[in-house]
C-alpha cells in the first residue's frame, strides 16, 4: 500500500499529513487533478 511504502504505518496517518501540507484530502486533491 502507499501509505507503508511511504513510510507511514497507517493510511490514516498519511491522510492527515497530506492533508496538513496540501489543504486537501488526498481523494478531494485526486478528483480536482482530474478536472
Amino acid at each position: 500500500e502507499v501509505a507503508v511504502s511511504s513510510g507511514f504505518s497507517h493510511h490514516q496517518h498519511l491522510n492527515r499529513h497530506f492533508k496538513r501540507l496540501t489543504g486537501a484530502s488526498p481523494e478531494r486533491f485526486r478528483r480536482e487533478a482530474e478536472r
